[in-house]
C-alpha cells in the first residue's frame, strides 16, 4: 500500500519526532512506515492519521492529490487526546495477546523438549 504519511507530515510542519511524540510511536517506527519498509497495522495508521489531523483516506495514495482543505473537521485537543488512548489501549490488548500466543508456543516447545 502506498503511504502519504512523509507528505502530509511535510506539508504541515511536522517533524519526525514530533509525529513520534504524538502517537508513541518511536522514530524509527515512524521511518520505517514512511519508507514502507515496514507494513503498518491498520490500528497504528489510524493513530498518524490523526495526529496528522487527517483521514486514513488521505493517507492512502490514489490519483487525487492531498489537499490540506479536503479533510475532515478538526477535532478538539481532549478528543484528539481521547482517540490516541483509545488506539494505544487497543495496541496494547494486542500485544498482550501476541505475548500470551508467545508464551503458549514457548512453554508447548519447551514441553516437547522434556517429553524427548
Amino acid at each position: 500500500m502506498l503511504l502519504r504519511i512523509k507528505e502530509i507530515r511535510n506539508k504541515k510542519n511536522i517533524t519526525q519526532d514530533d509525529l513520534a511524540m504524538k502517537t508513541g510511536l518511536s522514530k524509527r517506527m515512524i521511518l520505517d512506515y514512511e519508507k514502507e519498509i515496514k507494513d503498518i497495522p491498520l490500528q497504528k495508521l489510524q493513530l498518524i492519521a490523526t495526529a496528522l489531523e487527517c483521514t486514513l483516506n488521505d493517507l492512502i495514495i490514489n490519483d487525487t492529490p492531498y489537499k490540506e482543505e479536503s479533510k475532515t473537521q478538526f477535532v478538539s485537543e481532549s478528543s484528539y487526546q481521547d482517540q490516541i488512548i483509545a488506539i494505544q489501549k487497543e495496541i496494547i490488548e494486542d500485544l498482550k495477546k501476541d505475548k500470551k500466543l508467545l508464551t503458549s508456543l514457548i512453554e508447548t516447545k519447551l514441553g516437547n523438549q522434556e517429553a524427548s
